[in-house]
């Protein structure tokens, strides 16, 4: 509850929560059950804490692109973009992808009070399946966003991209 705390606060954002699916209008675009998308769980602080120094002590961010499908209100997007107490992460590419119009939404209002020199967080709203991964993409996080067909069918684009550029690809 610390971290929550202390995450939230620092960041001026409102992540915590959680939104059932079923509260949720959803424009379903490839798939044709809602069994197939997950309700709205934040990423505990916590572990974002230990995901990203992971990987700012492993890999070099700055040629990296980072993608949160699922991004819901924000808050890993926020985390990738910001910093922590002990690195900076410094993502060339930042993009979040959310198919709930309402979390889509408050993602915007809490990216809005993001600002410095660095290149904004690129937010979409879309059915996951439908984006074409980019080759600037390595890094591919899900928080039990989405099951069967829909998760499949993202992999099967990160899989195809990967073979039209081979590249280092990290999935969290």
């Amino acid at each position: 509850m610390y971290y929550e705390i202390i995450f939230v606060t620092l960041r001026n954002i409102k992540t915590s929560k959680n939104v059932n699916i079923k509260d949720l209008s959803l424009k379903i675009y490839n798939t044709k059950e809602i069994d197939n998308y997950r309700d709205y769980n934040p990423t505990d602080p916590y572990l974002l804490a230990r995901i990203f120094t992971f990987l700012a002590n492993n890999y070099n961010l700055d040629q990296m692109g980072f993608i949160d499908f699922g991004a819901g209100k924000g808050r890993v997007i926020t985390y990738a973009y910001n910093y922590n107490f002990n690195f900076n992460f410094n993502f060339k590419k930042i993009i979040g992808i959310e198919f709930a119009e309402e979390l889509f939404k408050e993602s915007i209002t809490n990216l809005a009070g993001l600002s410095d020199n660095k290149t904004p967080p690129t937010l979409i709203h879309m059915d996951a399946t439908l984006f074409d991964i980019r080759d600037e993409l390595n890094v591919f996080y899900f928080f039990n966003p989405f099951i069967g067909d829909v998760i499949k069918e993202v992999l099967k684009n990160i899989d195809k991209s990967y073979l039209s550029k081979q590249r280092d690809l990290l999935i969290v």
